[in-house]
């Protein structure tokens, strides 16, 4: 997983969510030409809750399609299969932590208010972290009995 490619990728997305912070500072420091009108809560809400459930649902399908396939030797990256299979799952996780970054993005656009931005970035970065190409658990093990199971017997 931790071709050129993916890193580029990775590092991209992540250095737009510091866009995304710079951006909304930016604006909070201009005077709007009318008062924003602010965030409805349920809309703040409804925000939050779809994030959390993305965040959890990354995280799932990472181990389902990522982790697992990786682990067992069922996904060899070393391939061109393989490492074509693995990219969707891996470009789809970060578009999906990306969107929580920019959920908080439309709320701080609509209210004028930095807080929302800087608390979704922190949680999509977080996330990324999570999802990050170079992970130790989407590198393939070069021993597959390494997992903290007991040896094979003897006879």
């Amino acid at each position: 997983m931790a071709t050129q490619t993916n890193k580029l990728l990775w590092w991209a997305m992540c250095f737009s969510q510091l866009v995304y912070i710079y951006v909304v500072y930016t604006m909070s420091k201009t005077p709007p030409a009318e008062a924003p009108p602010g965030v409805p809560v349920g809309m703040f809400v409804a925000l939050l809750v779809v994030s959390i459930t993305m965040a959890i649902g990354t995280i799932l399908y990472r181990r389902r399609a990522l982790v697992r396939p990786i682990q067992s030797g069922q996904l060899d990256l070393t391939t061109k299969e393989g490492a074509a299979k693995a990219f969707t799952p891996f470009i789809l996780n970060l578009v999906l932590s990306q969107a929580i970054a920019i959920y908080g993005l439309v709320l701080s656009i609509m209210s004028g208010q930095t807080s929302y931005t800087v608390g979704f970035v922190a949680a999509a970065l977080a996330l990324m972290y999570i999802h990050r190409p170079t992970s130790s658990d989407l590198q393939p093990r070069l021993n597959p009995e390494e997992d903290g199971a007991r040896p094979r017997p003897i006879a």
